[in-house]
């Protein structure tokens, strides 16, 4: 773990320690202030990818999946939310996270990565390919799902389902749905970890998708 990683976990450590009344200052609400610091300064300016299609609050505008951003500013206040922009400064919107209150700096870390990767597509899939072989990274690449994929290798493909359900029957254990912008009530069946089921597709048919197309038969 990096030092900046180190200091957040720190930092939340503290947060805990205070909320237990062990502390010089108990914090019943939202994230402090000098805690919005330490994440503004470990996201805000940095380049990103979308790991789905991401919607403006006011629905008018969208960034599709796989397009490069900039992480503009961070709102831990309310329900809480990310503004995100183009390279280029033509698409700007900003995006709710619509968790619950209070609101820590956990849940809205954890949000945050769920929507946005920090590699680039290039070191990604080089890690995947490394770590699980080239099908799979394949696979998560195209975001399609795979019968043999575990709960891991499932999560890099489609992201966070929309909801986790128990399975109780003919051995089947556990089933995310999704209901996205990219997954329609899609949903994966995972048996003893691995994919048992899947239905329903990632819509592929975006501009990103289409440029990373052209640029595989290209090459």
């Amino acid at each position: 773990m990096n030092r900046a990683g180190l200091f957040l976990g720190a930092t939340l450590s503290l947060l805990l320690f205070s909320n237990l009344g062990c502390g010089p200052t108990t914090y019943s609400t939202d994230v402090p202030m000098e805690f919005h610091k330490l994440l503004s300064e470990k996201y805000e300016g940095r380049t990103a990818w979308t790991r789905l299609t991401l919607q403006d609050e006011k629905k008018s505008r969208k960034i599709e999946q796989d397009q490069e951003v900039v992480v503009r500013s961070l709102n831990l206040t309310r329900s809480g939310s990310v503004a995100l922009e183009t390279p280029n400064g033509r698409i700007k919107i900003n995006v709710p996270f619509n968790l619950e209150r209070p609101i820590t700096l956990e849940y809205y870390e954890k949000t945050l990565l769920d929507l946005l990767w920090f590699e680039s597509p290039e070191v990604r899939y080089a890690e995947n390919k490394k770590a699980f072989g080239t099908r799979i990274a394949d696979a998560i690449r195209d975001h399609k799902i795979l019968p043999d994929m575990n709960q891991r290798t499932a999560y890099l493909s489609w992201g966070p389902p929309s909801e986790i359900s128990s399975v109780v029957k003919r051995g089947l254990d556990e089933e995310w749905n999704y209901d996205n912008l990219n997954l329609k009530k899609a949903r994966i069946v995972f048996r003893s970890g691995k994919v048992a089921q899947s239905a329903g597709e990632n819509i592929q048919d975006t501009e990103a998708a289409r440029r990373r197309k052209n640029a595989r038969r290209a090459n």
